[in-house]
């Protein structure tokens, strides 16, 4: 689980039946509940029927008093946070377990304020998802352009359009240094434009 986000491995489908409580359902909420505590995933749609490891919780809200959406905020908030390092193991490796969990104590407002904030979440989770896409292709296009710009690709018809100001260049800076030009001490990209010229000609 990462970043609110569910990360997927397999199994049969012999133990996926073995354990119906581990099966998700549309809404559920899926906690961390060994190791590192707290970790949150709404399970959406494409996730119905998989099933959790033992490090994980299945969390499912009676949807006719707690919105799954509200009660996924509030175990983020701070109250939530308090409320379950209340419920905390403390052993060399943390845990919770389900039937402490379900002693946690729960601020529950009317239902018509879940759904307004149903609704706000909603539109909010669409805001981080876009974006979330549109970083993905920003990262996508920077990694073209340093493959680019390192295999030379993305300069190409620039050197080809100032190979005289580049060798000129080159020239200058030689006899700064006091040496004679030759072939040896120009720079690699510089004798390959040569090289490619004199085969072309």
């Amino acid at each position: 689980m990462a970043g609110g986000s569910l990360r997927l491995g397999r199994c049969t489908c012999q133990d996926a039946y073995r354990f119906p409580r581990t099966q998700l359902r549309i809404g559920d909420i899926v906690m961390s509940v060994r190791g590192t505590i707290g970790k949150l995933a709404l399970v959406p749609p494409e996730l119905e029927g998989a099933n959790i490891t033992a490090n994980l919780l299945r969390i499912a809200p009676n949807r006719d008093t707690l919105c799954p959406e509200y009660l996924y905020t509030y175990l983020y908030s701070s109250g939530g946070r308090y409320g379950m390092s209340a419920l905390t193991t403390n052993t060399t490796i943390q845990t919770i377990k389900a039937a402490e969990f379900k002693k946690m104590r729960i601020l529950v407002p009317p239902m018509p304020k879940q759904k307004a904030f149903r609704e706000y979440f909603a539109a909010t989770r669409y805001i981080e998802i876009d974006q979330a896409r549109r970083w993905q292709m920003l990262e996508d296009l920077f990694a073209v352009l340093l493959h680019r710009a390192f295999t030379g690709v993305l300069t190409a018809k620039w050197r080809e359009a100032h190979m005289k100001e580049l060798l000129a260049e080159m020239e200058s800076q030689v006899k700064a240094l006091d040496c004679p030009p030759t072939k040896s001490n120009l720079p690699t990209a510089v004798r390959n434009e040569e090289i490619r010229g004199t085969h072309e000609g």
